[in-house]
């Protein structure tokens, strides 16, 4: 029989006394190389943002919030499976002593484990939905619009560098929610990719495939699509006629045209299917990608003084 594993959180709490500074002050315990690069991830993120004082010192009350919440989270996961815990010291005790694993074991732990996945999906859910909700009434209608622009799409910002950093990422727990519908990083490398195929084959074809990508999904021999198509090629079409020095000025803009053209043939599609469109929520974005690191709260207070 395979190995059966369940996944417990593990907390591990450092004992040691932090020194005392003149005057009988606790000073802050120095951060581990991991947690130092987290910050520089988000505190790059933050630059980008520049939010003012007001607004750092009440995002950082959302992030405690959102660290709070997980870690309450975390303990209704684990008692949850600690429901099972009994049950599993006597079935072990059996196969100790060479008998067989109680009939029902293997389905007891995969059940426990998909209802353990349930809850925390979706208590985290209404977490980053309440946090986004106060984030949308603490940051302007301006800042929605440059994560949009600057933040969200998958370029060569420097904080994406830290994501890895050395020992293991000191990120914390991020939900899988509301990313870009579409990734204008993507689109950027499929912008440089036609340019040096069409220089390097043949353009009509690269031209055609182009108006592929940007109708994936999408019925073909629908007029929605041959529509859709067109205006793909068209569009690709005009980037091979730039001169190379304005391509790489625009091409960052070309790669969010790029994005909103194939999200707009894509909602179309929706509607005609009768499903909700794809929306991005900025505000969702700030609390999924910045405010539920552990880090967070401490590096929106130091900004904020």
């Amino acid at each position: 029989m395979r190995a059966l594993l369940i996944s417990l959180s593990a907390v591990t709490a450092c004992c040691a006394l932090p020194a005392l500074a003149q005057g009988g002050a606790a000073t802050r315990p120095s951060p581990s190389t991991a947690e130092v690069a987290e910050d520089l991830r988000i505190l790059s993120i933050l630059n980008v943002l520049n939010p003012t004082r007001d607004q750092s010192t009440r995002l950082s009350a959302v992030a405690e919030s959102g660290r709070a919440g997980i870690a309450q989270i975390d303990a209704e996961v684990d008692a949850r499976v600690d429901q099972i815990r009994d049950g599993l010291l006597a079935a072990r005790q059996m196969v100790l002593r060479g008998g067989a694993v109680p009939r029902g074991t293997e389905e007891t732990i995969i059940n426990t484990n998909q209802q353990a996945a349930s809850i925390r999906a979706t208590r985290t859910e209404t977490l980053v939905q309440n946090l986004a909700a106060r984030v949308r009434r603490i940051l302007t209608t301006e800042q929605g619009n440059l994560i949009e622009a600057e933040l969200a799409p998958g370029f060569e910002q420097d904080w994406r560098r830290y994501g890895g950093s050395p020992g293991g990422t000191a990120g914390g727990v991020r939900p899988s929610g509301d990313k870009m519908p579409v990734d204008p990083g993507w689109w950027l490398k499929e912008l440089r990719d036609l340019r040096i195929d069409s220089a390097e084959g043949d353009p009509a074809h690269e031209v055609q495939d182009f108006g592929k990508k940007i109708t994936r999904g999408i019925r073909p021999g629908t007029p929605h699509f041959e529509q859709a198509m067109s205006q793909g090629m068209q569009f690709a079409s005009q980037v091979l006629q730039l001169p190379q020095n304005i391509f790489l000025q625009r091409e960052r803009e070309l790669a969010r045209m790029a994005a909103k053209q194939q999200l707009e043939v894509r909602n179309q599609q929706r509607i005609l299917e009768g499903k909700t469109v794809e929306v991005f929520d900025p505000f969702r974005w700030l609390v999924e990608e910045v405010l539920l690191s552990p880090r967070a709260a401490g590096a929106l207070k130091d900004r904020a003084g």
